[in-house]
């Protein structure tokens, strides 16, 4: 928005000067001086607009969310399990990593199906892409460190490709 604002600029002064070849000199100082009066406030409104646009799109950022449940297969117990990483990921290159969009963690794991509320900004994601949820549960070893023990072993997808944003998702090992 901030290129279109100054590309006006550039359209308005370009403006004037074509307009003071053709008119004398003390009548072309009064045109400048007009046209940049009303180049400001074009400015101005570009402006406003920019921060009003920006206004709803962060209101409509912060209520959008991907959100489901989560089971764990009977291999491990569920009193085993301190961390549940549940993530909101780009898949759409073959070759390549997924690029992580948000990631949310479950720490409160008594009963099952977890429940989780991942939040997305809506500005990030296209519908040619492919997205999904993909998650992990953590115990602690005899080390006192984080050992993942449970995966996602199938896509679930949300966002795109007629994808809701709903998943219910299961954790096993295989």
């Amino acid at each position: 928005m901030i290129r279109i604002i100054k590309a006006l600029s550039i359209i308005l002064v370009l403006l004037s000067q074509a307009c003071n070849d053709n008119v004398d000199k003390e009548a072309s100082s009064v045109n400048v001086e007009s046209i940049a009066v009303e180049n400001k406030a074009v400015e101005t409104m570009l402006v406003d607009s920019l921060a009003v646009n920006n206004a709803g799109k962060q209101t409509q950022t912060q209520t959008l969310s991907v959100t489901g449940t989560v089971n764990l297969s009977d291999e491990v117990s569920v009193e085993e399990v301190v961390l549940i990483k549940v993530q909101l990921i780009d898949h759409s290159l073959a070759d390549a990593p997924f690029v992580l969009i948000n990631e949310v963690e479950l720490t409160n794991i008594s009963t099952l199906p977890l429940t989780f509320n991942i939040p997305y900004d809506p500005n990030v994601i296209e519908e040619y892409r492919s997205y999904s949820i993909s998650a992990k549960a953590y115990k602690m070893n005899d080390k006192n460190e984080l050992v993942s023990v449970l995966y996602t072993t199938q896509t679930y997808p949300v966002l795109s490709h007629g994808a809701g944003v709903r998943a219910d998702i299961y954790l096993s090992k295989y």
